[in-house]
């Protein structure tokens, strides 16, 4: 099977930047909502379900679809890259953010107890599950190969909408599989989309199916919602391809390049804007605090992420690579 080139595809970062303003958005506004800062109107319940139903799978997906360059380097090197990029970031902002949600608990509107960060290795914390379930599937992509594992994907999805219960570590193995295998099992495919592909098309046969599913009552995690969050990811891609080199998609290029990192910082930034303008009494209603909290939320982690990039302390936080000394660099180009 070839592998994709080693370089970044811009299409992707472009869907990756697409998926992670969805994320924070849809953190943010449920924050609130469970703050009671924001009235619950239908319009909300109708996109958080939208939104919910594919965002994540897209994630996901994005993340199938690099893994095969990623296998071809070697068992070795992909574990080691994993363990740095997934592994190591998820136990150290886990531990970040649960000790500050533990000491402002009588703050937040999600509760962690100190006991829950003991727990941390096996036992996610909020949004950090989704480093967490990664982390499993790049473990049994490994062991199984691409192939395999999306055969597997299969039954697990159908036992977890049968059986499992929602949002438990579980349900969100065997669910969420289907759609990081199916990634990795297509890459080629996808990796080699033509630059050209009905934007309009995708976007029309999404709304339909949104339209459906709210008029149905669906449960984004339920098996029936699958189509939706097909056509959710296929829609992202095709308007990460649509975007091309425009500025929008300079935009979208960095948002999915600081994507990790945005992740990992975006509630305890939006967590702790809501609690301070609340607490200050700032007169904003719901809407605006959901407009500045999405617009912190991705601001402040890009503006520290670049911080640490210069200050050469990315990789302490799993955020990125260390820079080379200017010496070594030096020599490695004398040998060169």
């Amino acid at each position: 099977m070839s592998v994709a080139a080693p370089a970044r595809v811009s299409w992707l970062d472009n869907a990756r930047g697409i998926a992670i303003v969805l994320v924070v958005m849809a953190h943010v506004w449920r924050g609130l909502r469970d703050a009671g800062l924001l009235e619950w109107t239908p319009f909300h319940q109708v996109a958080d379900f939208t939104i919910y139903a594919f965002h994540m799978p897209a994630f996901f997906f994005l993340a199938g679809l690099t893994t095969p360059h990623s296998l071809a380097k070697g068992r070795g090197p992909f574990l080691y890259s994993k363990i740095k990029t997934v592994a190591y970031p998820y136990l150290l902002w886990s531990l970040l953010q649960g000790g500050v949600m533990v000491a402002l608990s009588r703050y937040t509107s999600g509760k962690v107890y100190p006991s829950q960060l003991l727990t941390i290795p096996w036992h996610p914390i909020a949004q950090f599950w989704f480093l967490f379930t990664l982390m499993a599937f790049q473990l049994l992509v490994l062991a199984l190969g691409t192939r395999l594992l999306f055969w597997l994907a299969l039954p697990a999805f159908v036992v977890a909408g049968l059986f499992l219960s929602y949002e438990t570590t579980a349900f969100n193995l065997g669910h969420f599989l289907l759609f990081y295998a199916a990634g990795a099992a297509f890459s080629e495919s996808f990796m080699a989309l033509p630059a050209r592909i009905p934007l309009l098309a995708a976007a029309a046969a999404f709304a339909v199916l949104a339209a459906v599913s709210n008029l149905l009552g669906m449960d984004y995690h339920n098996m029936s919602a699958l189509p939706l969050a097909v056509t959710g990811i296929a829609l992202t891609c095709v308007l990460g391809l649509a975007l091309g080199k425009t500025r929008a998609a300079r935009a979208m290029t960095v948002l999915g390049q600081y994507s990790m990192s945005i992740y990992v910082m975006h509630i305890l930034v939006t967590s702790g804007a809501r609690i301070a303008l609340h607490k200050m009494h700032v007169p904003i209603g719901g809407e605006g605090m959901l407009l500045i909290g999405t617009v912190l939320g991705i601001a402040i982690p890009i503006a520290a992420h670049i911080l640490l990039m210069r200050l050469n302390l990315l990789w302490i936080f799993g955020l990125g690579k260390k820079r080379a000394a200017p010496a070594v660099l030096a020599r490695e180009q004398e040998i060169a």
